[in-house]
């Protein structure tokens, strides 16, 4: 993908760019990480795997810190995308996390806006995640 003009509104310099696109790329682990948490917390005797040796006594304490954790991390992306077009933030979400193409968001989901919006878009919302992660 080329370069974008640092006249764009929507500049964000490269490697922070390709920093926050692995950042990302994170997504599907945080949400399966938040999900194994959660059931863990329906069966309090599995929550003995949060527990190393001398470093915590309290299973549930550390469970609730990575849920939480887990929430804050799903939730900045979410609003990044909400932020950047309320109608259109589940489409930035699968492409900015899932890594689906704008073809492939057509194909799949219907994306209902051309490429070159979408596109737009997919600039604003790493504009804007970039401001949320200062």
């Amino acid at each position: 993908m080329r370069e974008m003009s640092k006249k764009n509104k929507y500049y964000v310099e490269p490697y922070r760019k390709t920093e926050l696109q692995y950042f990302c790329r994170q997504y599907p682990i945080w949400q399966k990480a938040l999900a194994a948490i959660t059931g863990l917390q329906q069966r309090p005797e599995d929550l003995e795997v949060f527990v190393q040796s001398g470093q915590c006594s309290d299973p549930t304490a550390k469970a609730v810190e990575a849920r939480e954790k887990y929430n804050r991390l799903i939730n900045m992306v979410k609003e990044a995308a909400i932020t950047t077009d309320e109608d259109l933030a589940d489409y930035i979400i699968y492409g900015a996390c899932f890594r689906m193409s704008y073809d492939e968001l057509s194909i799949v989901h219907n994306i209902p806006c051309c490429r070159q919006k979408y596109y737009e878009l997919y600039a604003k919302f790493f504009w804007v995640l970039n401001k949320l992660r200062d």
